[in-house]
């Protein structure tokens, strides 16, 4: 019987791993302050009684204590700063929103802000073929008009 080795995949990040290597970290973790607190003084001749067993159930438990707030700081500090392809997915999403309102006229401060409201109105008339940016009635108006936008795209493409 012979057997093929799996063709290897790629995958963008070792998510599926990442449990696994918190539990073998934390494993690791009370295994070494065992060891540590068994023999970090070079007794090799243990003699197991019930003061030894409550120390060693005291050093586990502020190990494992240790542990979850080291990596609860550590995940929480980590979430908190951006890495570079964050930043620069941010920046592009900035500059394409700058392009667009340019493109409307509104883009470039004060200056750019100030005018006719008609003028503007009638730029982003233009620039807004299906209407969806004409009428500003608040939160549940546009859900309403978003919803009836999607209903009369959805039966053009069922007639084509």
């Amino acid at each position: 019987m012979t057997f093929r080795r799996p063709v290897p995949q790629r995958a963008d990040s070792i998510g599926p791993w990442l449990s696994n290597l918190s539990f073998l970290s934390w494993l690791a973790c009370l295994t070494t302050s065992t060891l540590v607190f068994l023999f970090g003084n070079g007794d090799f001749h243990l003699v197991c009684d019930q003061k030894l067993a409550l120390h060693l159930l005291i050093v586990v438990l502020v190990a494992e204590h240790g542990y979850w707030v080291v990596d609860t700081l550590l995940s929480t500090l980590s979430a908190r700063v951006r890495t570079a392809g964050e930043i620069d997915t941010q920046r592009e999403e900035y500059t394409v929103r700058r392009r667009y309102l340019a493109n409307l006229g509104l883009a470039g401060g004060a200056e750019g802000l100030q005018g006719d409201r008609t003028e503007k109105r009638r730029r982003v008339e233009e620039a807004d073929p299906i209407g969806f940016w004409a009428v500003d009635g608040g939160l549940e108006n546009s859900v309403v008009n978003g919803r009836e936008i999607l209903v009369k795209s959805w039966d053009r493409k069922k007639s084509q």
